[in-house]
């Protein structure tokens, strides 16, 4: 018999996050914007302002602004949700260029910069066109015109970035478009893309987001993309679809991941004062707490060390680790023994209510350890536990 207790659960890659709005012609004192930094947050937003080249070629000196962005960032161990708008102000058509070709050339301008910092971006929302970068009140929101932008953008960067594209229409248009075209690289770039979705229940339709309320239907498409990608956004317009348990269900319904901690106020306040019910792990017992600190924890992924077992007989010692969160750990995975014994799980996605286990040798087991939870990919630990027999 195993009690465990744990010593520190770091999770990156999921959570809130705040806005940081940049113009990308203009410089930045990178020494007083520090001070908005959010200790609790991993995540920010940068939304990059390019209007200013709507009609020309992105200067040197913006490209050298984006950089020194991506420095700063860095410093403070920030992943960035990355989205480069030509409009800031809800007019989409008037702001935007006049040809797709500025859109493509700025996308080819950027992309080198972009794969340079892949591992700080955890995912690049739009293709740049609309009012706030959300893909709609624009000329460009049909499906060649965004086939031909998330093409362009997925080789301009390589195919090192996630992109989230705004509606589940958009998806499926993209992804039938590839297929018409034959697109030699099409399942790469499917591979790529994830949703975000800026009116998170809002309405039955999240606002538009999806064409039709059937909840079914749409449970099963979050549900088959959350394997290949992530799914955010913010949430919109209190109202009792995102009540309590209501809330609670339609995040884990659409697999959220990540969620803006600055808008809509009136539902985080809200959340902060609604209770739900909350069994403590590894017990049958329960506690009340806050929607807010219930959603705080369980928003992405959430891999917990559920039971050490140990074969009565046998030669090994089972770890089971499940995810207790709204959406899919995006693997490979390993766990490690004091630093020594390593069992390891490749090419892994773990989906919301799945336990996963890792066998090690008795020979390999103290009666007491450290177990550590790490991300093969770039080394990140999300977990450290005391364990003791």
């Amino acid at each position: 018999m195993y009690n465990v207790t744990c010593v520190n659960k770091e999770t990156p890659s999921r959570g809130w996050y705040s806005i940081f709005p940049f113009i990308l012609s203009r410089t930045v004192d990178y020494g007083e914007l520090r001070w908005s930094l959010k200790d609790d947050e991993n995540l920010v937003l940068a939304r990059i302002d390019i209007n200013e080249f709507k009609e020309t070629p992105i200067s040197e000196e913006a490209l050298v602004n984006l950089q020194k962005m991506f420095d700063f960032f860095r410093q403070y161990n920030k992943e960035i949700i990355l989205r480069f708008v030509y409009d800031t102000d809800g007019n989409g058509l008037m702001n935007e260029p006049q040809s797709v070709s500025i859109i493509k050339n700025h996308m080819e301008q950027l992309g080198p910069l972009i794969r340079k910092n892949a591992g700080q971006i955890l995912t690049l929302q739009g293709l740049f066109f609309g009012s706030w970068g959300e893909m709609h009140t624009s000329r460009y929101s049909n499906r060649d015109d965004i086939c031909d932008l998330a093409v362009c953008l997925f080789e301009a960067t390589g195919g090192s970035v996630n992109i989230a594209l705004r509606k589940p229409q958009h998806i499926r248009e993209l992804i039938d478009k590839l297929d018409m075209m034959l697109y030699r690289r099409k399942e790469e770039l499917v591979r790529r893309i994830g949703l975000y979705d800026d009116a998170m229940l809002s309405s039955d339709t999240d606002m538009g987001t999806f064409s039709i309320a059937d909840s079914s239907q749409n449970i099963e498409f979050f549900k088959e993309l959350s394997c290949f990608n992530l799914i955010g956004g913010e949430t919109v317009t209190d109202n009792p679809i995102n009540d309590r348990i209501n809330a609670v269900n339609g995040l884990k319904e659409r697999c959220v991941t990540y969620l803006n901690s600055q808008y809509d106020m009136a539902v985080i306040e809200k959340w902060k004062k609604q209770t739900i019910t909350e069994r403590i792990s590894g017990s049958k017992r329960t506690r009340e707490v806050s929607v807010y600190d219930y959603v705080t924890k369980y928003m992405g992924y959430r891999l917990e060390l559920e039971t050490v077992k140990s074969q009565t007989f046998g030669k090994n010692v089972y770890i089971h680790i499940k995810n207790t969160g709204f959406a899919p750990f995006y693997g490979p995975v390993k766990l490690i023994i004091n630093d020594d014994a390593e069992s390891e799980k490749s090419g892994l996605v773990i989906k919301p209510g799945q336990t996963e286990i890792f066998t090690f040798n008795k020979s390999q087991i103290p009666k007491s350890f450290t177990l550590s939870c790490v991300r093969i990919s770039d080394g990140k630990q999300i977990g450290i536990y005391n364990v003791q027999q």
